[in-house]
């Protein structure tokens, strides 16, 4: 026990003859402390809202596209030779009878008029 209350004389001895670096080193500590937390709650409510948004798509919204959008490419991939899909086969898949909307997207990136408006951004809700 005597060891113990040695060592915390020592650390505390240290301390007062190092102020300013034990300042700075609680300091560093506090500011990771405070990014990790940042950090952590920002994850978090990315997560929530991705979570919200796939929930207000629903369970029946499906998305066809030439390519799959896993953000990673493979040159020698089959979906690479596949022809681009076309706005006949869009409405063709909309005269199905348990389709109830299609939305082409043609991925142009560029504003739509629409009566005299310009929208830069458009959602879509399923039923």
């Amino acid at each position: 026990m005597t060891q113990l209350f040695e060592g915390v004389g020592i650390a505390l001895s240290s301390l007062q003859a190092n102020k300013a670096r034990a300042a700075l080193t609680i300091l560093g500590i506090a500011i990771g402390v405070m990014v990790v937390m940042v950090i952590g709650s920002m994850i978090s409510g990315i997560n929530s809202g991705v979570a919200e948004i796939f929930e207000q798509l629903g369970p029946r919204t499906f998305f066809v596209q030439r390519s799959p959008q896993t953000g990673v490419v493979f040159d020698d991939s089959e979906w690479r030779y596949a022809p681009p899909l076309t706005a006949d086969e869009g409405e063709r898949l909309g005269e199905l009878p348990r389709i109830a909307r299609v939305v082409l997207d043609e991925g142009t990136g560029r504003d739509v008029e629409f009566e005299s408006q310009t929208l830069r951004s458009v959602s879509i809700r399923g039923r």
